[in-house]
């Protein structure tokens, strides 16, 4: 689901913005001197959301307090090291605090102090109001899976009256055809039915009509769980499109056939509106 949220607190300001995405992934912008922050702030994001790509804006909206320090171990040995220079080159002048101001981003660092907690807390201020966006999408999104699940339901009740009687009408089409082959040639009538009712039995889709409603009734119970459900529709929604092909393989019924292709094509768009829960 796509959601938006912001924070701020004591100097910062932390954005978040999200996309749908089947993983969890995120990219995060701050300050250098925020590194050390770069893992708990990942870990606050997958604590509140299980998959979605996620990126996070870290902005400064006044000066921290900073002191600047010198190193001065590295600032000894960039200074002999000037010195042997100018020994073996023969280089006239004197090495003083201008000649080492060209290596003050070496030998100068800026010790940017912060709030930790302060930063913390407008990252999760962040993540709650994405958290609450994405809620209210996923309220909308939910409705809108309901009523496919409705017309699931209304198409899994016509194919089972269409194939109430769907092993007769099998095995009658099939007598029909062999008696029409075999016309003019003698046969055994006993083990011509045999075969018959074994080609027609074959036929039968009540076992695949069952485990089908069975997959519907769990879609429509994970949709009412308060946890993560995105990747729960998914393995339920491929069990759903199993049953329809096997369905589909085995009956000759036209009506039942064009069922199958709307259940299918039906399946489909939920599995686009899955992708948006997580």
């Amino acid at each position: 689901m796509t959601g938006f949220g912001s924070g701020e607190s004591d100097g910062f300001k932390v954005e978040i913005r999200s996309l749908n995405h089947r993983h969890t992934e995120i990219s995060i912008k701050m300050p250098s001197f925020l590194i050390e922050q770069d893992m708990p702030v990942r870990n606050l994001i997958r604590s509140r959301f299980s998959r979605g790509k996620f990126d996070v804006n870290v902005i400064l909206t006044n000066r921290q307090k900073n002191k600047i320090k010198a190193n001065k171990e590295l600032a000894q040995e960039v200074y002999q090291a000037l010195q042997d220079l100018k020994a073996e080159l023969l280089i006239e002048g004197s090495i003083d605090l201008n000649s080492m101001a060209m290596f003050k981003e070496l030998i100068l660092t800026e010790d940017l102090e912060y709030n930790q907690e302060a930063f913390l807390s407008a990252v999760e201020a962040a993540i709650s109001r994405v958290f609450e966006m994405r809620a209210r999408e996923g309220e909308v999104i939910k409705k809108d899976i309901e009523i496919m699940l409705s017309r699931l339901e209304r198409k899994h009740e016509l194919i089972e009256t269409l194939s109430k009687n769907s092993i007769q009408i099998h095995r009658d089409n099939l007598t029909k055809k062999i008696t029409e082959l075999l016309s003019t040639i003698s046969v055994d009538e006993w083990r011509l039915n045999q075969e018959i009712a074994l080609i027609a039995q074959k036929s039968d889709i009540s076992e695949e009509l069952s485990r089908l409603k069975s997959h519907i009734e769990h879609l429509t119970s994970v949709l009412s769980e308060e946890e993560s459900v995105g990747r729960k529709l998914d393995f339920i929604l491929q069990e759903i499109l199993r049953e329809a092909n096997t369905i589909a393989s085995k009956t000759d019924i036209l009506d039942v056939i064009n069922q199958v292709i709307e259940i299918k094509t039906e399946v489909e768009k939920l599995r686009e509106q899955a992708q948006n829960l997580q």
